[in-house]
Protein backbone atom coordinates (compact mmCIF):
# COMPACT_ATOMS: atom_id res chain seq x y z
CA UNK A 1 0.00 0.00 0.00
CA UNK A 2 1.24 3.51 -0.71
CA UNK A 3 0.20 6.46 0.81
CA UNK A 4 0.39 9.88 -0.98
CA UNK A 5 1.09 13.28 0.56
CA UNK A 6 -0.78 16.03 -1.42
CA UNK A 7 1.55 18.63 -1.27
CA UNK A 8 0.17 20.44 -4.30
CA UNK A 9 2.47 23.97 -4.07
CA UNK A 10 4.78 24.09 -1.42
CA UNK A 11 4.07 28.04 -1.08
CA UNK A 12 7.14 29.21 -0.35
CA UNK A 13 6.63 33.59 -1.52
CA UNK A 14 9.50 35.80 -1.52
CA UNK A 15 8.17 39.28 -1.96
CA UNK A 16 10.80 41.17 -4.29
CA UNK A 17 10.47 44.42 -4.48
CA UNK A 18 11.93 46.64 -7.27
CA UNK A 19 13.48 49.76 -8.17
CA UNK A 20 13.23 52.79 -6.49
CA UNK A 21 11.87 50.73 -3.68
CA UNK A 22 11.79 52.81 -0.24
CA UNK A 23 12.42 50.26 2.13
CA UNK A 24 14.48 50.47 4.99
CA UNK A 25 17.35 47.93 5.26
CA UNK A 26 16.14 45.81 8.03
CA UNK A 27 12.70 45.69 6.65
CA UNK A 28 14.53 43.56 3.68
CA UNK A 29 15.93 41.33 6.07
CA UNK A 30 13.23 40.48 7.82
CA UNK A 31 11.21 40.09 5.23
CA UNK A 32 13.58 37.14 3.61
CA UNK A 33 13.36 35.18 6.45
CA UNK A 34 11.28 33.06 4.63
CA UNK A 35 9.61 30.10 6.64
CA UNK A 36 8.10 27.12 4.09
CA UNK A 37 5.05 26.28 4.63
CA UNK A 38 3.02 23.36 2.37
CA UNK A 39 -0.09 25.16 0.95
CA UNK A 40 -3.00 24.24 -1.50
CA UNK A 41 -3.25 27.45 -3.98
CA UNK A 42 -6.40 26.91 -5.74
CA UNK A 43 -5.97 29.67 -8.04
CA UNK A 44 -3.17 28.16 -10.46
CA UNK A 45 -3.64 29.75 -13.58
CA UNK A 46 -2.58 33.12 -11.99
CA UNK A 47 0.85 31.35 -11.87
CA UNK A 48 3.79 31.21 -14.30
CA UNK A 49 6.69 28.88 -14.81
CA UNK A 50 9.99 30.29 -14.77
CA UNK A 51 10.70 32.82 -18.36
CA UNK A 52 11.17 36.65 -19.08
CA UNK A 53 8.84 38.80 -17.56
CA UNK A 54 6.24 41.16 -19.13
CA UNK A 55 5.19 44.25 -17.82
CA UNK A 56 1.22 42.76 -17.90
CA UNK A 57 2.07 39.86 -15.91
CA UNK A 58 1.95 42.36 -12.67
CA UNK A 59 -1.83 42.18 -12.58
CA UNK A 60 -2.06 42.55 -8.65
CA UNK A 61 -4.48 45.67 -8.15
CA UNK A 62 -2.22 46.75 -5.09
CA UNK A 63 0.98 45.54 -3.64
CA UNK A 64 0.86 42.76 -1.19
CA UNK A 65 -0.15 43.76 2.27
CA UNK A 66 3.04 43.64 3.37
CA UNK A 67 3.42 47.01 1.56
CA UNK A 68 0.42 48.85 2.55
CA UNK A 69 1.76 50.89 5.02
CA UNK A 70 5.32 51.71 4.81
CA UNK A 71 7.36 55.00 4.14
CA UNK A 72 6.94 55.69 0.00
CA UNK A 73 5.99 53.11 -2.82
CA UNK A 74 8.16 50.76 -4.31
CA UNK A 75 8.71 50.32 -8.15
CA UNK A 76 7.11 47.09 -8.30
CA UNK A 77 6.64 43.59 -6.53
CA UNK A 78 7.03 40.09 -7.31
CA UNK A 79 5.12 36.87 -5.52
CA UNK A 80 7.17 34.03 -6.46
CA UNK A 81 7.43 30.42 -4.91
CA UNK A 82 8.39 27.07 -5.54
CA UNK A 83 5.83 24.73 -6.62
CA UNK A 84 6.13 21.33 -5.57
CA UNK A 85 5.13 18.14 -8.12
CA UNK A 86 1.62 17.77 -7.34
CA UNK A 87 2.72 13.88 -8.28
CA UNK A 88 4.83 13.55 -5.18
CA UNK A 89 4.27 10.25 -2.96
CA UNK A 90 5.81 9.24 0.22
CA UNK A 91 5.45 5.59 -0.89
CA UNK A 92 5.18 3.44 2.44
CA UNK A 93 5.73 -0.24 2.31
CA UNK A 94 5.35 -3.54 4.24
CA UNK A 95 8.61 -5.34 4.50
CA UNK A 96 8.80 -8.55 7.30
CA UNK A 97 11.21 -7.66 10.55
CA UNK A 98 14.04 -9.92 11.41
CA UNK A 99 11.38 -11.05 14.68
CA UNK A 100 8.49 -12.34 11.97
CA UNK A 101 7.32 -8.85 12.33
CA UNK A 102 6.57 -6.02 10.03
CA UNK A 103 8.59 -3.07 9.45
CA UNK A 104 7.08 0.04 7.55
CA UNK A 105 10.08 1.83 4.65
CA UNK A 106 9.00 5.37 3.72
CA UNK A 107 10.59 6.66 0.18
CA UNK A 108 9.64 9.83 -1.45
CA UNK A 109 9.09 9.17 -5.32
CA UNK A 110 7.87 11.52 -8.35
CA UNK A 111 9.59 14.20 -6.45
CA UNK A 112 10.52 17.65 -8.52
CA UNK A 113 10.51 21.46 -7.79
CA UNK A 114 9.95 24.39 -10.15
CA UNK A 115 9.69 28.66 -9.86
CA UNK A 116 6.54 30.40 -10.40
CA UNK A 117 5.07 33.76 -10.58
CA UNK A 118 2.09 34.49 -8.52
CA UNK A 119 0.67 37.09 -11.54
CA UNK A 120 -2.52 38.48 -9.12
CA UNK A 121 -0.62 39.39 -6.21
CA UNK A 122 2.74 40.35 -7.97
CA UNK A 123 2.15 44.64 -8.55
CA UNK A 124 3.53 47.24 -10.38
CA UNK A 125 3.57 50.83 -9.42
CA UNK A 126 1.89 52.70 -12.74
CA UNK A 127 3.24 56.35 -11.51
CA UNK A 128 7.16 54.82 -11.74
CA UNK A 129 7.31 55.59 -15.80
CA UNK A 130 8.64 54.07 -18.69
CA UNK A 131 11.88 55.30 -17.82
CA UNK A 132 12.07 52.78 -15.23
CA UNK A 133 10.40 50.21 -16.85
CA UNK A 134 13.59 48.02 -18.20
CA UNK A 135 15.44 48.70 -14.81
CA UNK A 136 12.42 47.52 -13.09
CA UNK A 137 12.03 44.27 -15.18
CA UNK A 138 15.10 42.88 -15.14
CA UNK A 139 15.54 43.38 -11.36
CA UNK A 140 12.57 41.49 -11.07
CA UNK A 141 13.57 38.64 -13.18
CA UNK A 142 16.42 38.60 -11.64
CA UNK A 143 14.29 37.90 -8.32
CA UNK A 144 12.45 35.20 -10.52
CA UNK A 145 15.65 33.65 -11.41
CA UNK A 146 17.39 33.27 -8.00
CA UNK A 147 14.12 31.33 -7.02
CA UNK A 148 14.10 28.80 -10.36
CA UNK A 149 17.83 28.19 -9.34
CA UNK A 150 17.26 27.32 -6.00
CA UNK A 151 14.52 25.39 -7.34
CA UNK A 152 16.83 23.55 -9.51
CA UNK A 153 19.22 22.51 -6.81
CA UNK A 154 16.43 20.75 -5.31
CA UNK A 155 15.96 18.98 -8.24
CA UNK A 156 19.71 17.93 -8.14
CA UNK A 157 19.28 16.93 -4.99
CA UNK A 158 16.29 15.23 -5.16
CA UNK A 159 18.26 13.24 -8.13
CA UNK A 160 21.31 12.03 -5.62
CA UNK A 161 20.31 12.04 -2.18
CA UNK A 162 16.56 11.97 -1.89
CA UNK A 163 16.69 8.85 -4.65
CA UNK A 164 18.33 6.90 -2.18
CA UNK A 165 16.91 8.04 1.04
CA UNK A 166 14.09 5.68 3.28
CA UNK A 167 13.36 5.54 6.59
CA UNK A 168 12.10 2.07 8.49
CA UNK A 169 9.62 2.53 11.25
CA UNK A 170 7.37 0.22 13.30
CA UNK A 171 4.47 1.84 12.26
CA UNK A 172 2.70 3.15 8.72
CA UNK A 173 1.74 6.64 10.29
CA UNK A 174 5.47 6.78 11.98
CA UNK A 175 7.13 6.15 8.28
CA UNK A 176 5.32 8.69 6.31
CA UNK A 177 5.86 11.23 9.27
CA UNK A 178 9.72 10.41 8.75
CA UNK A 179 8.96 11.47 5.13
CA UNK A 180 7.81 14.37 5.46
CA UNK A 181 9.90 15.85 8.02
CA UNK A 182 12.58 14.93 5.70
CA UNK A 183 11.22 16.74 2.61
CA UNK A 184 10.85 19.96 5.17
CA UNK A 185 14.04 19.66 6.05
CA UNK A 186 15.45 19.87 2.40
CA UNK A 187 12.93 22.83 1.88
CA UNK A 188 13.72 24.85 5.40
CA UNK A 189 17.81 24.70 4.53
CA UNK A 190 16.88 25.84 0.35
CA UNK A 191 14.59 28.53 1.65
CA UNK A 192 17.18 30.09 4.17
CA UNK A 193 19.47 29.91 1.04
CA UNK A 194 17.39 31.80 -1.21
CA UNK A 195 15.68 34.28 1.10
CA UNK A 196 19.81 35.42 1.45
CA UNK A 197 20.58 35.44 -1.86
CA UNK A 198 17.58 37.27 -2.33
CA UNK A 199 18.50 40.21 0.43
CA UNK A 200 22.13 40.37 -0.74
CA UNK A 201 21.02 40.98 -4.40
CA UNK A 202 18.83 44.14 -3.46
CA UNK A 203 21.62 45.09 -0.60
CA UNK A 204 24.32 44.99 -3.23
CA UNK A 205 22.16 46.67 -6.02
CA UNK A 206 20.07 49.49 -3.93
CA UNK A 207 17.41 47.48 -5.59
CA UNK A 208 18.08 48.30 -8.42
CA UNK A 209 19.13 51.57 -8.34
CA UNK A 210 22.99 50.60 -9.30
CA UNK A 211 22.93 49.52 -12.66
CA UNK A 212 26.20 48.43 -13.44
CA UNK A 213 25.73 46.05 -10.10
CA UNK A 214 23.00 44.82 -11.80
CA UNK A 215 24.22 43.90 -14.51
CA UNK A 216 26.81 41.49 -12.94
CA UNK A 217 24.10 39.98 -11.51
CA UNK A 218 22.61 39.75 -14.44
CA UNK A 219 25.73 38.10 -15.53
CA UNK A 220 25.99 35.57 -12.59
CA UNK A 221 22.53 34.10 -13.14
CA UNK A 222 22.41 33.81 -16.78
CA UNK A 223 25.67 31.89 -16.79
CA UNK A 224 23.79 29.85 -13.66
CA UNK A 225 20.67 28.80 -15.45
CA UNK A 226 22.60 27.42 -18.63
CA UNK A 227 24.83 25.23 -16.38
CA UNK A 228 21.92 24.04 -14.03
CA UNK A 229 19.52 23.56 -17.38
CA UNK A 230 19.36 19.46 -16.76
CA UNK A 231 17.68 20.39 -13.26
CA UNK A 232 14.61 22.38 -15.13
CA UNK A 233 11.71 20.78 -15.02
CA UNK A 234 9.23 20.16 -17.81
CA UNK A 235 7.29 24.11 -18.35
CA UNK A 236 4.01 24.30 -18.49
CA UNK A 237 2.19 26.30 -20.81
CA UNK A 238 1.58 30.03 -20.38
Amino acid sequence: MRNRIRLTILFVVGIACGWGCGLPPEYVEESQRISPQIEVISDTARAIAYRPLRREDFRGEHPPKEFLYQMGSPGAVSCVFIRVDPDLQIAVRAVAAADGGELFVARLEQLSFRAEMDRGCSWWNDASGLESEVRMLQHEQIHFALFELAARELNQTARTRVRVWEYRADSRERAKAAGEQFLQGLLREAMREVGKRNADFDRETSFGRDWDRQQLWKKTVEAELRNTADFATVRQRQ
